[in-house]
């Protein structure tokens, strides 16, 4: 600790220039940070990145190992990514103790990261810069992903309080890689992939390919889909000290819109009496519940660069940028009212046709070490720029309570037997509404100060200037100059244990009435939150990982009231405790597990009918263990378990209801061989082995999310 070094460790030759084909492919086990040259592992190869590239990076904390950052930390590797067949964050994510779903329906992924839901225009992050919004980010060119939790304004400016998710992409290797992917599911899913790299000139330059393409069904079931991508990442070596990467991707993904289910309430005699609350009838999970023209397409493109740049061995200089635009015609289909034998009570589509997200970030900053007498330092400072653009058009709305338009006309009618409606013509895209922008900019400075060899104190902060204008049509503008710090103390018993207690500061983009309330679609003023977080990190010689983090989280509170209105009142209060743990007990088994405890609450609110209540959609418990074991008898052969748990939730403000809780299994087998000389590893791998019927998150009106049934996938590897 009391040694001056580079910052970052020094990185070797960068970028290279790409080829575009489509193919596409089973996500790839691509290169383990931690190796340095190219190794075989039974059938399997592992290349090494050609340049050390893959530290979290924590904003203004700049890019660091998680053993050094005083914040809870989950990372989730291209390996963990394939082995759970994800194609989405929602499939890794789901087993992350302080992770939920809250996705509205099928179109793109939602979470909620320590019980709040996040702001998705400034929660998703890659290598640190924000991506636009409502569109699933593609895993095929993903390394890893880094779940940074509690809230991060200091880190990276307006942001969600529960977290930031954080992807890292694959970067070009130093030795020649060919895989392809090739997978198949019971659901009638195809999926084929391609992950290609190399590199020239001893190094110098470097290019990483990814493709893929990806159907499920042929858009007559629930959740059938189809999607494409292709990305390309290269490295160019300038010289011993310049380094620079440039990305770009392109994907397009079209899925039914899967409708959130509402059961008829009417009938209860007391509305908040969550003992009579009515759950909808159970639907078979295969049915398409709305029509199979009723598609949401969002098509996305992304371009980055990172220039860095070595002063000296203590100091380095990086400058950053990035584009990503999503462009998307579809929308919703809301179902109220279900009745228990499924006639659905009233229904609509809501329909969005050509908007137009974009944003555009540019971050400049100076990392360096330096020693003032026996006191170490660690600094980072910078300054950075973001500028948000919608482009929204009027959005389309048909409703079955306009005269003349029946419930068979916008719904299945019948959720049990359901009927595909009519196709509904549209018309003309609409006009543009309103465009949208937000302008943030900041300033920021951190200093990691070690006192000694066990202590050391970390004393950040960052000024924002933020201005947000026609969020809405009728919305005001928005403006705020806002001071977001953070302070930790950490202490180090030894090396490979970690302590901290920590303070943090977050400010969000305002949250957004639902569009059937009275308000709608009117956004709230910015929202400010702040956290206490004391934590634990153990890494002893990756046999055994633990992390454990008690934090206390207060923001400002917005809901949907009993009189239809989306107001601002009162703060959520939460407060819990996670653990996670991964333990190599021989060589040939290993065990994990997680869990978290969240106690959620509505505070200094002046409406009974919320006061106290536990926030919507969020459990108290939320877990799961595993276990991988290699088979010595067999060589190359796996086998792997992973049993879930998440608890009741109540599915409204109110807590008027209560959805229950459930539990997941999920179970593979991998086997690594050749064919011929060339390395396979086939995978039969199946989600929810027992078929559970569950509910994955209540979102937006207390609709209902149901669970994907059982699903089992085949896929094949070769490394050539």
């Amino acid at each position: 600790m009391n040694q001056l070094h580079g910052i970052a460790p020094r990185f070797p030759t960068l970028l290279a220039v790409g080829l575009m084909s489509s193919l596409t492919g089973l996500p790839a086990v691509a290169a383990e940070d931690r190796e340095e040259s190219v190794t075989e592992l039974e059938a399997t190869r592992v290349s090494a990145p050609l340049n050390k590239a893959l530290e979290v990076n924590a904003g203004g904390f700049g890019a660091k190992d998680a053993m050094e950052i005083p914040l809870a930390i989950q990372s989730y590797s291209s390996k963990t990514i394939a082995d759970s067949s994800a194609r989405t964050a929602v499939d890794v994510l789901s087993l992350d103790p302080s992770v939920l779903s809250a996705s509205g329906g099928s179109g793109f992924d939602n979470f909620r990261l320590r019980g709040f839901a996040m702001d998705n225009f400034n929660t998703i992050r890659r290598d640190g810069l924000t991506l636009a919004p409502h569109h699933d980010v593609p895993l095929e060119n993903v390394e890893r992903i880094d779940v940074l939790k509690g809230p991060s304004g200091f880190l990276y400016g307006f942001n969600s309080p529960g977290g930031t998710i954080n992807y890292i992409l694959k970067r070009p290797t130093l030795e020649p890689l060919l895989n392809v992917s090739v997978q198949g599911s019971s659901l009638l899913g195809r999926y084929v992939a391609i992950d290609t790299s190399d590199s020239f000139n001893d190094g110098a330059f470097g290019y990483r390919l990814n493709a893929g393409y990806e159907k499920n069904g042929d858009f007559d079931h629930a959740r059938d889909m189809e999607r494409k991508f292709i990305g390309l990442a290269t490295d160019f070596r300038l010289s011993d000290r310049a380094l620079l990467q440039l990305n770009a991707d392109w994907s397009r993904k079209s899925t039914v819109s899967d409708p959130l289910l509402r059961a008829d309430q009417s009938g209860r005699a007391n509305p908040l009496d969550p003992s009579s609350y009515v759950l909808p009838p159970k639907i078979n999970r295969r049915d398409l519940l709305t029509g199979s023209w009723f598609r949401h397409q969002t098509e996305g493109a992304n371009l980055d660069a990172k220039f860095e740049y070595e002063l000296d061995d203590n100091w380095t200089s990086v400058t950053q940028g990035n584009y990503s635009r999503v462009e998307r015609h579809g929308g919703y289909n809301d179902l109220f009212g279900i009745k228990p034998n499924g006639d659905i009570g009233s229904a609509d589509f809501y329909v969005s046709r050509g908007e137009v997200f974009s944003t555009w970030s540019l971050q400049s900053y100076l990392a360096g070490k330096f020693a003032t007498g026996n006191i170490y330092h660690d600094v980072f400072f910078g300054t950075g720029y973001k500028q948000f653009k919608d482009v929204s058009p009027f959005w389309d709305s048909v409703d079955s309570g306009t005269p003349g338009i029946s419930i068979g006309d916008v719904s299945v009618g019948n959720i049990l037997h359901p009927v595909n409606p009519p196709k509904w013509h549209f018309g003309p895209e609409q006009p543009t509404d309103f465009v949208s922008s937000i302008k943030e900019t900041s300033v920021f400075a951190s200093d990691l100060i070690s006192l000694n060899e066990q202590f050391q104190v970390m004393l950040g902060g960052r000024y924002i200037w933020y201005r947000a204008d026609h969020l809405s049509a009728k919305a005001p503008a928005q403006s705020h100059n806002v001071f977001v710090p953070s302070a930790a103390l950490i202490y180090r018993p030894w090396d490979s244990l970690m302590t901290y207690v920590s303070y943090s500061k977050g400010f969000e983009k305002g949250d957004y009435a639902p569009h059937t309330a009275t308000n709608a679609s009117q956004p709230t003023d910015a929202i400010e939150s702040q956290q206490y977080e004391v934590g634990l990190k153990l890494d002893l010689n990756d046999r055994l990982n633990l992390g454990l983090a008690i934090f206390d989280i207060r923001r400002e509170a917005s809901y949907l009231n009993t009189s239809n209105t989306y107001v601002s009142n009162g703060e959520y209060h939460h407060r819990g405790a996670e653990l996670t743990l991964s333990n190599r007990v021989t060589d040939a088994l290993t065990l994990t597990a997680n869990a978290a405890y969240l106690s959620t609450r509505m505070e200094d609110v002046d409406d009974v009918t919320v006061e106290g209540k536990r926030t919507e959609s969020v459990p108290k418990w939320k877990g799961a263990v595993g276990a991988l074991y290699s088979v010595a008898a067999v060589p190359g052969l796996s086998l792997d378990s992973t049993l879930s748990y998440v608890g009741s939730r109540p599915v409204d403000p109110q807590n008027s209801g209560y959805i229950p809780s459930y539990t997941l299994l999920d179970a593979g087998v991998s086997y690594r061989s050749k064919l011929a000389d060339t390395p396979v590893t086939y995978r039969l791998h199946g989600k929810n082995l027992t078929n559970k019927y569950y509910y994955a998150s209540a979102y937006y009106q207390g609709g209902l999310d149901v669970g994907r049934e059982r699903e089992v996938f085949l896929s094949a590897k070769f490394e050539f």
